[in-house]
């Protein structure tokens, strides 16, 4: 840089520089800083889960400074100076030590965050009146407008049903029935006294959704038969609004919050009962939707009226597993 520049015309030109040397080496923008990480991951949690890209995107700003052309053009002192006058993007703090260069693989409607704070505080205080929300509104419009447009499929794969019981020789199909409404609890997609069954794609995901047990953890392969409606959570189109609205609800915290505790409300999961009856109500017959404890697995949930698993149709083995090895138990049906 020419040494004849003042300091202050050097601080000037410093942030045009930065930005072009962020964009040389990177195709995402910055989506969160070290002062905003946690609250970015709070707003996200799937994202954070599932997509690795993100996991591995940190980056240390010393690391920009050694690898870019600033080192000819500044001291380390003066970059560190300086870089304290760019403000994150998403918090307007002064970028520290690292940043997290991201794009989301959607476009989230604008005030995304803010109106999914505002959803959550409704649903933790009044969660009838949810669609007093625009937001909430647009979501109900949005999974009526896939259900009019959505053809039934074929589950092209079986399903794991788990259960925790007690260890025996055999283990019937019934005990992995969906409960009776006596004793249904409010779950991610279904209210209280209203059974839903809950399926995983694969073993390990059905282990890991109920907390990993120590003991006595069994399951029961299903295939479904004929064909279903399924609003499916995981697919994204570019260009369709519907499913950027969906997108963006399900990678956010208004779906996809771990459950914390066994709390009976879970209030968690009020909004995830709300896209469960908007579903409904729009013809689908169960919703997919990705794990939260694991990065590569999905769920799916049957809405009710539920069949008996007999009548869905079964597999031939009824399995413990133990998180590594699989023990095969004949059915008894």
């Amino acid at each position: 840089m020419d040494s004849s520049l003042s300091r202050d015309e050097k601080r000037y030109l410093f942030e045009d520089l930065f930005a072009d040397a962020i964009e040389s080496w990177f195709t995402a923008d910055i989506a969160c800083c070290d002062a905003c990480f946690d609250e970015f991951v709070r707003a996200w949690p799937a994202l954070y889960l599932r997509d690795i890209g993100f996991q591995s995107s940190v980056w240390d700003l010393g690391l920009i400074y050694e690898g870019s052309r600033l080192r000819e053009m500044y001291s380390k002192e003066e970059f560190w100076e300086f870089v304290k006058d760019i403000e994150c993007p998403r918090c307007l703090s002064p970028l520290k030590c690292h940043i997290w260069p991201y794009n989301l693989p959607f476009d989230p409607p604008d005030g995304f965050e803010t109106a999914a704070q505002q959803i959550a505080t409704i649903a933790g205080a009044t969660p009838f009146l949810l669609l007093t929300h625009p937001f909430a509104l647009r979501v109900h419009q949005a999974i009526q407008d896939l259900g009019a447009a959505t053809q039934p499929e074929v589950l092209g794969q079986p399903y794991y049903r788990g259960r925790i019981l007690k260890a025996s020789p055999t283990v019937p199909v019934t005990d992995f029935d969906k409960p009776p409404p006596s004793c249904t609890r409010e779950g991610r997609y279904n209210h209280a006294g209203l059974p839903a069954l809950y399926l995983a794609s694969d073993l390990r995901t059905c282990f890991l959704e109920l907390r990993e047990p120590a003991t006595d953890f069994f399951a029961v392969r299903v295939v479904i038969p004929g064909s279903l409606k399924i609003l499916d959570l995981m697919k994204i189109e570019e260009g369709v609004t519907e499913h950027a609205i969906l997108s963006a609800v399900l990678y956010s915290s208004l779906l996809s919050r771990p459950r914390a505790g066994d709390d009976f409300e879970r209030p968690q999961y009020v909004f995830a009962r709300f896209v469960a009856d908007c579903a409904r109500a729009a013809g689908f017959d169960g919703i997919r939707y990705p794990s939260t404890r694991i990065s590569k697995g999905h769920n799916l949930v049957l809405l009710a009226p539920v069949k008996p698993l007999a009548d869905l149709g079964l597999l031939e083995e009824v399995v413990s597993f133990d998180g590594n090895s699989v023990t095969v138990l004949r059915a008894d049906g």
